[in-house]
Order: C-alpha cells, then structure tokens, then sequence
C-alpha cells in the first residue's frame, strides 16, 4: 500500500500539478522518489537491531540476509541517507511556502542549492560509515556473547558497527536524532505562514485557502515524524547511555518485553510516516484529491453497472423459464 500510494502521487505530481506548483513540484518529487526508496529498503531489510559491548549488530531477516553482512551494512547506511533527504525535503518545502508567502519567493537556482545540501547531508550518512575500521567478524563475535540465549546463527555472519563510540557514529547518529528538531523548526514556520495569512489583505480566498491545505499537509507529516522519531530515539539514547545491561536492569519483566520488541519495531516506526505522507499529500491537495475520487467514483460506477447487468440477466432468465 505504501509504495502504490506513493507511485501514485508521483504520477498525480507530474501529471495533475497546479500551476502554482510549477517549481514546488521538485521538492515534492524528491520527497515522494526518497520515500519509495525507503518503503523498498525497509522491505528488503526487515532489519533487526541489537546493541552489544560497544558494538551494534544489524540482522535483517528479509531478501538482503542472503546477500551477507556486507549488504545488510550498505542497506541501512542507504535507508539512513534516504531518511533524512525526506526529512530535509519537507524543511524546504515549508521554506518555500513561506517564502512565497512574504514575497520574497524561491527561485529555481536556490531551490536546487538546497536539495545540493540536503544531498550532502545523505551522502555523508551513506559513505561516512566506511571511514572507521569495517569488521563484521568482531560485530558477530560481540552480539553473540552479550545474547546467549538468542539463536543468532541463523542470520549466519552479522553486519554492523564495529565501535559505537568513535567519531563518525557518534556525529551520524546525532544527525539522526536531531531529526526531531525538525518537525520543531517546521512548526514554528507555520505560525509565522498562518499569522501573515491572517494579518494581510492582500492575497485572494483562492490563495489563503490552497496555502493552508499544504500547509495542514506539511504539519501532519510533521507530527508522525515526530512522533514515530522520538520512540526509536529514546530508545537509541537509553542504549547509549547506559549500555544494554544497564537498560534492562532498569526495567521489569514486562518492559523488558517491551524493550526486546523495539529490536524488531526501530525501522518499522522511522519508515511509517512513509505509508501516512502520500494519503494526507493526496488528500490536501486539492487537484490530486479529485483526481483519485473521480477514479473511485467511476470504479464504484462500473460495479454498479456490471451488478444491475447481471441482476437483470438474472430476471430475464427467470421469466424466461416460466
């Protein structure tokens, strides 16, 4: 469902923009191209996590298992880059409006200079990983002593981080975790988007009303990042902090639980906002809306032809046989 939603946007992108949407529909292309490479990433991952003395293990049990540690390695470096593009993506999209709203606008050479940065920041979080010392050898032998009562050789060779304390993870990492900051940054631009609506005389119904569904659109993603981020960062930090051992002395036996479900659920939350962005896209904007409800309207009219049709074939062969 998620990639359809987000394939089908694409289409409704190129095909059905308004033409205001003339420069903007860069930035909603790459938000929407990205996060169908994260929907597809995350499938072929299905990654597990396991933090273990000063290491990190990733043990994916989807297709890339059988690729090796290697693959699993590059994979999640890849998923993490493609993240945060998302995440920049939706930052400049609310610039933009913005922008426009005080007149100043965005012009095609900026809009490209931003995703060039915002490139930046994905590529360092996809190549970064490589600078320290990659051994999978010394990651398998570390998780499988601090889990002894997990059967880990059935992901064979484990990927991942070698040491969880050196430079490169730890400046990654807080890439990472200042995703949450934001949604914050997005929120404080759209009271500043909504107050200039409402101060101003100057922009038509049309406009006001268009801007503010893009902009509800922007803040509901805004709040599922938020949301799905802040669960896999306090888990991240609590491991960082106290260590795995420390962790689970600090909770019950039903926390604990818990605890060991977030090993499977960290990836399946980051890359939920990726199934709930296209739908709540599709649904504020305006064009693309009627779009797809034209489509269901016409779906729901062709079954209803084809019932009446066969209902009345049915009734004429009754009569006809008495």
């Amino acid at each position: 469902m998620a990639s359809t939603s987000n394939i089908t946007l694409l289409y409704l992108i190129k095909h059905h923009s308004p033409q205001a949407f003339k420069d903007y529909r860069i930035l909603l292309a790459n938000t929407y191209i990205t996060q169908l490479m994260v929907i597809i990433t995350t499938c072929c991952m299905q990654q597990r996590f396991l933090e273990a003395n000063n290491t990190m293990g990733l043990l994916p049990i989807g297709p890339v298992r059988y690729l090796g540690p290697s693959a699993s390695f590059a994979f999640y470096n890849f998923y993490n880059g493609c993240q945060v593009n998302v995440l920049w993506s939706l930052m400049l999209s609310m610039h933009f409006r913005r922008s426009l709203i005080k007149m100043k606008g965005v012009t095609r050479k900026q809009l490209v200079r931003n995703l060039v940065v915002c490139y930046i920041a994905s590529l360092n979080l996809l190549l970064s990983p490589y600078i320290p010392a990659v051994d999978f050898e010394h990651v398998t032998k570390r998780v499988i002593e601090a889990y002894p009562e997990y059967r880990l050789e059935f992901y064979g060779p484990i990927g991942g981080f070698t040491s969880t304390s050196d430079l490169i993870y730890t400046f990654n990492t807080a890439i990472l975790l200042s995703s949450m900051v934001y949604p914050l940054l997005i929120f404080y631009w759209r009271s500043k988007i909504l107050q200039t609506l409402d101060q101003s005389q100057s922009f038509s119904a049309k406009t006001v009303e268009s801007t503010k569904r893009m902009i509800h659109a922007l803040t509901f993603q805004s709040m599922l990042i938020l949301l799905a981020y802040s669960t896999t960062s306090i888990y991240f930090i609590t491991i960082q902090v106290t260590g795995i051992e420390g962790t689970l002395r600090m909770m019950s036996q039903i926390t604990k639980r818990g605890f060991t479900i977030m090993e499977y659920l960290h990836l399946a939350l980051a890359s939920f906002p990726c199934l709930a962005d296209p739908l709540s896209t599709i649904y504020f904007v305006a064009p693309y809306r009627l779009w797809v409800e034209k489509k269901v309207l016409r779906i729901r009219h062709a079954k209803k032809t084809t019932s009446d049709t066969n209902s009345s074939l049915h009734v004429s062969r009754i009569s006809n046989t008495l």
